[in-house]
């Protein structure tokens, strides 16, 4: 059982491999987390297009918690 879970795990880690979440910014939907990633990119000195990110949306926050979303 233990080695099932621990398989279930790793392969969770693997998809989620290339999502970050960005916590402190407040999206109401896909396209404005996308405005935001891109914003915050261009901060850095690198540039993303709308085509680089493949899916974002809001995260659901339980009242007087900190806004985040998820962009992958």
């Amino acid at each position: 059982m233990k080695k099932t879970n621990k398989e279930q795990d790793d392969l969770g880690q693997y998809l989620r491999r290339d999502c970050f979440e960005v916590v402190g910014a407040k999206a109401k939907d896909s396209q404005q987390c996308n405005k935001i990633v891109m914003a915050m990119a261009k901060d850095i000195g690198i540039t993303v297009e709308p085509n680089d990110i493949s899916t974002s949306h809001p995260l659901p926050t339980p009242k007087g918690k900190i806004d985040k979303f998820i962009v992958k």
